[in-house]
């Protein structure tokens, strides 16, 4: 299998993909509470996984995963009361968003996609086209974000057996789960 992994790479091979014209793909989500049955992973490792088997997939161009961004924003009310959520401020979320960004393009990469597994980071990953980067030779990357599940919401409903939740700790997420690391889901 080839290798996609940033954290995995050799500064060589890193060197090569920037020359290569590489998309890097930054995994973001949270670490919050998904219900009883879930562990507090679910959302950044969702995006990690769907991030790493859409890299290996694709042979047209490379393709690399930068190492996720575990946190996330939302101290939300719901999830105050139960106890495993890590959040950023707002302004701090964006600010470790443009840093990584900034970072991954000061090695020569063009072309950045956030891609999203946490609701509560929707409204700043859909602003990242608007990042002001600055780079060495004062030419940004092309940055843009995209939540993976929005993408096949259609899709989704219309497999689904039962009146489909597409929300937290819902029937998506916790089937997800159930595939990616079944031993951290509560099956009682």
């Amino acid at each position: 299998m080839k290798k996609v992994l940033w954290q995995e790479m050799r500064r060589t091979e890193i060197e090569e993909a920037a020359k290569a014209n590489a998309v890097v793909i930054i995994p973001v989500g949270s670490i919050e509470q998904h219900g009883n049955h879930l562990p507090v992973n679910t959302d950044i490792n969702c995006s990690f996984s769907v991030a790493k088997s859409v890299a290996e997939k694709i042979d047209d161009f490379p393709v690399l995963v930068a190492p996720p961004i575990w946190w996330g924003l939302g101290f939300f009310p719901h999830h105050k009361k139960n106890p495993g959520t890590i959040s950023f401020k707002v302004h701090t979320y964006i600010d470790v968003l443009t840093e990584v960004a900034t970072s991954i393009a000061a090695h020569g990469f063009k072309k950045i996609f956030f891609l999203n597994g946490h609701g509560g980071n929707i409204g700043v990953i859909d602003s990242i086209g608007r990042m002001d980067l600055v780079t060495a030779d004062d030419e940004p990357p092309f940055c843009i974000g995209h939540t993976y599940y929005s993408l096949v919401d259609e899709e989704l409903k219309a497999i689904s057996e039962v009146d489909f939740s597409l929300g937290h700790a819902g029937e998506m997420e916790t089937s997800l789960q159930l595939y990616l690391q079944p031993e951290l889901a509560d099956k009682k």
